[in-house]
């Protein structure tokens, strides 16, 4: 099990957690400045803006996303800016040298496989106070050597060429990685406009339901 079970105290970091928090997994790497990108804050009944990204609408049907945003603007409550108890500790174990991977929870309906990392690379700035620089490694190669996996993780000779091409630099702006102009898995090119044209048939055939 990769977090802290409920409840539990962590002397060394002085993090005391009512939810489940990260676990400690490997020494620090070290990255220099700090630069925030990601989503922005969200009152109480507001619609966030990122639900008319292309990208999203690319991979879910306008009716599901028109019920996700009336379900954003029924709630009573905004996000907060430290990600809640979750996120304060997490920061606190980053603070304190902790090197984290990307590890999404994406499992369908409202947490959509693929775009739930972007949200959560996204808190790693917000929240942790990581650098897009350091959000991006913690994507690729940290993930790839914390799995023993030496041909991922990085584009270099003799690894498998797994990597997208964005239209915008995510080191200026973390939500540049949602900018993909082309993906390619080992060398190959995916024929994005044919998966795009497919699924919008598939939204058509749904009709006016929600589920896809």
């Amino acid at each position: 099990d990769s977090f802290l079970s409920q409840e539990t105290r962590c002397p060394p970091y002085g993090v005391n957690s009512t939810q489940r928090a990260p676990r400690p997994l490997v020494p620090p790497s070290s990255h220099a400045g700090r630069h925030r990108g990601g989503a922005e804050l969200r009152s109480a009944g507001e619609r966030p803006d990122w639900l008319d990204d292309p990208l999203l609408g690319a991979i879910k049907c306008p009716a599901f996303l028109d019920s996700w945003g009336r379900q954003f603007e029924s709630r009573a409550s905004g996000t907060s800016p430290t990600g809640g108890i979750g996120g304060e500790n997490a920061r606190t174990f980053f603070e304190a040298g902790v090197r984290f991977p990307l590890g999404s929870h994406d499992a369908g309906g409202n947490r959509i496989l693929g775009w739930g990392s972007h949200m959560e690379l996204e808190s790693y700035v917000n929240w942790l106070g990581m650098t897009p620089d350091e959000a991006i490694v913690a994507a690729t190669s940290v993930g790839a050597e914390l799995l023993g996996r030496s041909d991922l993780g990085s584009v270099a000779g003799g690894k498998s060429a797994d990597f997208v091409v964005l239209d915008a630099n995510p080191l200026d702006d973390l939500r540049n990685t949602r900018r993909i102009s082309r993906v390619y898995l080992r060398g190959a090119e995916i024929d994005r406009p044919a998966m795009r044209t497919r699924w919008q048939a598939q939204c058509a055939s749904a009709g006016g339901t929600t589920g896809l």
